[in-house]
């Protein structure tokens, strides 16, 4: 869960982000994909999935050997 700061013109998670990823700063690697919004006009907190839970990586897993 974060939330973002809209007194820096920092957007936050919207309608139709779902899914996306979160990258690490600076960096390619996805820490976690996003999940919901608590907030109706995207300004509010957000909830993601981290990437690195063992279900995850194992769904992921299976994709890359096929």
């Amino acid at each position: 869960m974060t939330t973002a700061n809209a007194s820096h013109g920092k957007g936050g998670t919207a309608f139709g982000d779902s899914g996306g990823p979160v990258f690490k700063a600076g960096a390619s690697t996805v820490l976690a994909i996003t999940s919901s919004s608590a907030n109706s006009n995207c300004a509010g907190t957000g909830y993601y999935y981290r990437t690195d839970q063992s279900d995850v990586l194992t769904f992921i897993e299976g994709y890359l050997s096929a």
